[in-house]
């Protein structure tokens, strides 16, 4: 029977109903059983497991080279405007008339927060009282640059103005715009104390002869007398403070926050800089600022060639030399003495990574060497302090006590000197 249905099949004869129902259940005999569907589950789950592991370990070694790229991007990006602000300052206050007296502000018309500053182009670690200290380890920077088009070496006052008094006779007014600020400063300024007061120009008049006068919104701070000075600091002085602070908080990270460079402007309305509050971050993961001064012997007569490098020039029992007869105040020698700045900006990727195993189980971190740059040697400098010429080492702080550590993430660090040009420019003062 079967081989003739077989016969019958093969030459295209129709199947019978009996024949039809015994194929038809052959057929359903041959499909997956439910234990082999739910097999089939399993291993189709194992499969998107060791897939999904596979993307999340592939994410994380992006996620950290990303981090660590757009460190370098932060770290580069941020030398280069801190750079530049210390290639501009000086300006308008690099006269040896005018350099390194202190601006006081009593009626806070530019400065806000604080009641003086030092004019200086760049200050290393200026009193917290001025500029709140930074994260352990890492300096502060106060740049300082006028920004007036007018000369340089301040318009001489030909006439007297007693104290209290707001109209100075200059010989150029036309030298001066309203809005302007300015400071008188005295011929004979004060040795070791010299302190200016901030003005605002209200108005001028220039005479027929070219003299005239300038108007000023406050009272000046001393009596000034012929052959003094009225600098102009321009219509918006560039004051400024550098630090790196702990800003928002990043539980993924750190929940104390992440260090950050930031910046804050002592002439912007309602700002007051001694509050670390009220500081403006400009770059992510930047962990430690050093800086040191390029500087000329302090103790023989100024030659114009630096020789060290500190970052504290004026150190007890050090009287900086003057020439005999001239009238130099030693602050301001002192001052022109510093012909550049060097510094150090690092960078951390924002990612930490885990601790690898050695051959012994122990945990082997990604960094595993001691930052460094050039001021990471002890640079002993005649007249200085051992404290002046010691190291300035860069030693970045841990964000947890267990992991991540510091040597969890990976650095760069970035390194420039910057010539002070508007110091350089003025060559070597006949007063030093």
């Amino acid at each position: 029977m079967a081989f003739n249905m077989h016969r019958e099949w093969i030459a295209g004869a129709p199947l019978s109903a009996a024949d039809g129902a015994r194929c038809r259940h052959g057929w359903a005999a041959a499909g997956f059983s439910l234990v082999e569907v739910l097999i089939a589950l399993v291993i189709g789950m194992i499969g998107m497991v060791v897939m999904l592991q596979v993307f999340a370990n592939f994410e994380g070694q992006k996620r950290t080279s990303t981090s660590g790229g757009d460190s370098i991007s932060s770290g580069s990006i941020s030398l280069y405007s801190l750079q530049r602000d210390i290639q501009q300052s000086g300006w308008g206050i690099n006269a040896i008339q005018m350099i390194g007296c202190t601006l006081t502000d009593a009626g806070n018309i530019l400065l806000q927060g604080v009641n003086s500053i030092p004019l200086v182009p760049v200050t290393i670690n200026p009193p917290t009282a001025t500029l709140p200290a930074g994260e352990g380890g890492t300096d502060t920077l106060l740049v300082v640059s006028g920004t007036s088009n007018s000369t340089i070496e301040g318009d001489l006052i030909n006439g007297s103005v007693a104290i209290g008094g707001t109209v100075y006779p200059v010989h150029t007014p036309s030298a001066f715009a309203v809005g302007d600020y300015v400071a008188a400063v005295r011929a004979d300024r004060v040795v070791g104390a010299c302190s200016v007061q901030v003005n605002r120009v209200v108005s001028t008049v220039t005479n027929a002869g070219g003299l005239g006068t300038v108007t000023v919104s406050t009272g000046a701070l001393a009596a000034s007398n012929v052959n003094d000075r009225l600098f102009n600091l321009g219509a918006a002085p560039l004051i400024r403070g550098y630090a790196i602070r702990k800003m928002t908080a990043d539980t993924g990270v750190d929940p104390n926050g992440v260090d950050k460079l930031t910046v804050c402007d002592y002439t912007t309305a309602g700002t007051d800089c001694t509050d670390a509050d009220n500081w403006t971050p400009i770059a992510n993961s930047v962990v430690s600022l050093r800086a040191q001064y390029r500087r000329e012997n302090q103790n023989n007569a100024m030659t114009g060639l630096p020789d060290t490098w500190d970052q504290s020039f004026t150190t007890s029992g050090v009287t900086t030399f003057v020439q005999p007869g001239l009238g130099g105040d030693p602050a301001a020698c002192a001052q022109m003495r510093v012909r550049a700045v060097r510094l150090a900006m690092v960078a951390r990727s924002s990612q930490p990574e885990r601790p690898v195993k050695d051959a012994s189980n122990n945990d082997v971190p990604v960094w595993q060497s001691a930052l460094t740059w050039s001021g990471s040697v002890t640079n002993v400098a005649d007249g200085n302090s051992a404290a002046a010429a010691a190291a300035v080492s860069i030693s970045p702080t841990s964000p947890s006590a267990t992991w991540p550590m510091w040597n969890d993430f990976r650095y760069k660090v970035f390194e420039t000197v910057v010539p002070l040009r508007n110091v350089t420019m003025r060559g070597v003062p006949e007063e030093c």
